[in-house]
């Protein structure tokens, strides 16, 4: 087989480096701008809260006694809160990720093809919606971005040198190692990703034994480097999410997120990709392996992995948000298709003009990205409890959340001395036995992320007045006050 197949294009058009900075540059300004409009939701306050739980090493004894999710985030967030805990600094290094993989994807694009395809998309990753919301929350999906596209332009390397009967480059190999034992130790799907391009690179060069060899070398460092943490997820029960419906419906809705969940997007996308395989089965049939069937590979092949895995086994870890490390294939594939209409060269770049320009006013505009709260509005709620709470000596909050620490940043962050006094989701009785036997005139209940105890409301309302309440993207907040209190009282 010959390896070239994988290996071609250029990026020498002299303006491409030119409209790759600018396309770089607005970038950067989406993923910047608004980084602190949201508030940070119930999976960012998880990883605020592990990176922020003591030292170093009590961070690790933490998460071996519940390897749910490799260390290698929270590790990071703990050298990342030395400089802050804002919403914009816990953010930060999401955007930088996310803004170095639109350069990445220029790279990886010219390497499959030619700096048409990298431009193309590095717009699309540039200014569409999932990038961006991904590069703006402080969890690991955009770090991992950036390190698949990185291991795979590695890889790439490794595979031109090995197919040629060449000997590896011991640097390349080494950063390879390096980045992919990064992936494995910032989330459970880097390190699948790295197992599909192990398996990936033996099914192309299984014939040629200097190559397997060199690889195995590889994959067995990364292995060596992984073992002190598979050591703790031998037993691990991952459920992060409940089984998942229909394939078909599955594979629909992790298409149609690339694509700004917008119908004509998903339409051209869908039409595009299909003359994209009608053209591959042609040119297999004709004698000729094509890339562009690797790249289907890239963004079928995964998704029907983890379908089939979360369908048929107790292992329920598919989410679209996963998923997204591998929407490089998606917008590659995109790119592609558009390159090889039958159009000229002229058109197709005032084409790439009104496809960034639509995009970014879709963006803006069309979807209100930068002014419609859609996150759990934790950060609101505890600014209303705040700002209506005149009893402070005398008022306590009860809440439904998963940790103390969830609704006490922002009682922090509002310079209120006010704290969570009991999780209710963990002993209703208790809870309410103590809210009886208080001092407390005053009572709020606020439920963000876990749903409302209405049970709980309903002996609230027995025994004490509703005064008000107010509904927040994610949950609930309740006030109530004793019944021996003046009714003119607020």
């Amino acid at each position: 087989m010959d390896h070239k197949y994988l290996i071609s294009g250029s990026s020498d058009n002299k303006w491409s480096g030119l409209v790759l900075l600018g396309i770089v540059f607005l970038g950067a300004v989406l993923r910047l701008w608004g980084l602190d409009f949201q508030s940070l939701w119930n999976d960012e306050l998880s990883s605020m809260s592990v990176g922020a739980s003591g030292s170093f090493g009590s961070i690790l004894n933490l998460l071996a006694k519940d390897p749910t999710n490799p260390p290698g985030y929270y590790v990071f967030l703990y050298f990342v809160e030395k400089f802050g805990d804002s919403e914009f600094i816990l953010r930060l290094p999401s955007a930088i990720c996310g803004t170095l993989s639109i350069g990445m994807i220029y790279v990886l694009g010219c390497r499959l093809y030619s700096w048409r395809e990298g431009l193309i998309s590095s717009a699309l990753l540039s200014f569409l919606q999932c990038p961006i919301y991904f590069s703006q929350e402080a969890r690991p999906y955009a770090i991992l971005l950036l390190l698949s596209l990185v291991s795979f332009n590695l890889l790439f390397t490794i595979f031109e040198e090995v197919g040629s009967n060449k000997d590896a480059s011991i640097r390349v190999c080494v950063a390879y190692v390096l980045v992919s034992v990064l992936s494995c130790y910032m989330h459970y799907y880097g390190a699948f990703i790295v197992f599909l391009q192990g398996v990936m690179m033996i099914a192309l060069l299984y014939r040629n034994f200097k190559a397997v060899h060199c690889l195995g070398m590889v994959y067995l460092a990364i292995l060596l480097a992984y073992l002190p943490w598979v050591v703790n997820v031998i037993n691990v029960h991952l459920d992060w999410l409940p089984a998942p419906g229909g394939i078909a419906e599955s594979f629909t809705g992790y298409i149609q997120m690339l694509f700004n969940y917008s119908p004509y997007l998903f339409l051209l996308a869908i039409v595009l990709y299909f003359f994209v395989l009608v053209r591959c089965f042609r040119e297999i049939f004709a004698g000729h392996v094509k890339k562009d069937f690797f790249l289907l590979g890239w963004l079928i092949l995964p998704f029907v992995a983890v379908f089939l895995i979360s369908r048929f086994t107790s292992f329920h870890v598919m989410g679209y948000r996963y998923l997204t490390i591998f929407s490089p294939a998606a917008y590659l594939l995109f790119s592609r298709a558009i390159v090889l209409l039958p159009f000229g060269f002229f058109i197709k770049w005032i084409g790439l003009v009104v496809m960034s320009v639509s995009l970014l006013c879709h963006l803006i505009f069309g979807l209100h990205y930068y002014s419609r709260p859609t996150k759990e509005q934790f950060r609101e709620a505890v600014g209303y409890i705040i700002q209506n709470d005149r009893f402070s000596t005398k008022s306590i909050v009860i809440g439904s959340v998963w940790n103390h620490d969830y609704l006490d940043y922002y009682f922090k962050k509002g310079k209120s001395n006010k704290r969570l006094s009991y999780i209710l989701n963990y002993d209703r009785v208790s809870s309410f036995y103590s809210v009886e036997h208080s001092v407390s005139d005053y009572v709020w209940y606020i439920h963000m992320n876990v749903p409302c105890d209405y049970e709980f409301i309903g002996l609230m309302r027995k025994s004490m007045i509703e005064v008000m309440s107010k509904d927040f993207i994610g949950g609930k907040v309740y006030l109530f006050k004793r019944k021996s209190l003046a009714e003119g009282s607020v």
